[in-house]
């Protein structure tokens, strides 16, 4: 009788939804004080996702780089001894992170390419509705969305003015739209049907222009090099055929001006959305002003 791979049944998947509901519950809406209820189930879903993973040794480069990484948090945890409550938690989150990444990376093809359709879609979508709302709030001056215990709103840290997303900090919030956006490329090679490109190429630019208007430096650099090595991943197989001497050059070349125009790219995103905000609430602040002229009684004269 053949022995069934526990990896080709509907459990993982399953698992794989715990830990990341786990992960974006604590993300979202406990940021400063996690209750004991979600520590324990947390570590009982990471336990699983453990056991799971480690029935076999580690297979390929893509693992032990996963492990490898989840490794270097925990040595730069010991070296700045760092064992403060936030860090625990956020050696936990990566902890099941990692553990995500290697069940679905250990599962049959087919199947790890619908999990990631259906999680990447439904966190996107999820990201979509903050993105929207901060468009909004942004260009139009208006009220400050609110969701549960995080608030989305415009604050303002030495001169610059930026979105803030209740008390966590902008390189956080600006992380999540750039994981969206990572995510929303993975769906766009995993789409068989070409005409959900259109929205998936708009909702990438949401999560693009949300990044411009967090104002995180590390995100834009993080976001230059992506696009770089994927420009010169382009030019390369473009240039398969050259010898390495010009090969090379111009995979750099591509990369280095891809990077820099991306990076400064954020700039100008977020000087346009500012001048474009400042032209619609002066618009609307005359209109205001002229419709309370008109509705204003007349003095009778005595």
């Amino acid at each position: 009788m053949k022995k069934r791979d526990i990896f080709s049944g509907w459990g993982v998947p399953a698992l794989i939804a715990g830990l990341t509901l786990a992960d974006f519950v604590v993300m979202l809406f406990f940021p400063d004080n996690l209750p004991s209820w979600v520590q324990a189930g947390w570590l009982l879903l990471a336990l699983g996702a453990g056991v799971l993973c480690f029935r076999k040794k580690p297979q390929g480069i893509i693992e032990w780089l996963i492990i490898g990484y989840f490794l270097w948090t925990v040595v730069t945890r010991l070296v700045l001894q760092d064992f403060t409550y936030k860090a625990w938690i956020e050696l936990l989150r990566s902890a099941s992170i990692m553990l995500v990444f290697l069940l679905v990376h250990r599962m049959p093809e087919g199947q790890s390419r619908r999990v990631w359709q259906l999680f990447g879609g439904l966190l996107c979508a999820y990201l979509t509705v903050w993105a929207v709302q901060g468009l909004r709030v942004v260009l139009t001056g208006g009220n400050e969305f609110g969701f549960w215990r995080q608030v989305l709103s415009i604050a303002e840290e030495e001169e610059v003015r930026f979105v803030q997303v209740g008390s966590l900090h902008r390189n956080s919030t600006a992380a999540w739209f750039m994981i969206g956006l990572w995510l929303l490329c993975i769906q766009w090679n995993l789409c068989e049907k070409k005409v959900w490109r259109v929205p998936i190429a708009l909702d990438a630019l949401l999560m693009y222009c949300m990044m411009a208007l967090q104002r995180c430096r590390s995100v834009c650099v993080g976001v230059g090099i992506g696009v770089g090595l994927l420009a010169a991943m382009g030019v390369w197989k473009a240039c398969r055929d050259r010898k390495r001497v010009v090969q090379v050059p111009l995979a750099l070349l591509a990369a280095a001006v891809c990077a820099l125009t991306v990076y400064k790219s954020f700039d100008w995103t977020n000087d346009g959305l500012t001048r474009f905000s400042a032209r619609v609430q002066m618009k609307t602040a005359s209109q205001a002003e002229a419709g309370e002229m008109r509705v204003a009684p007349m003095e009778t004269p005595t």
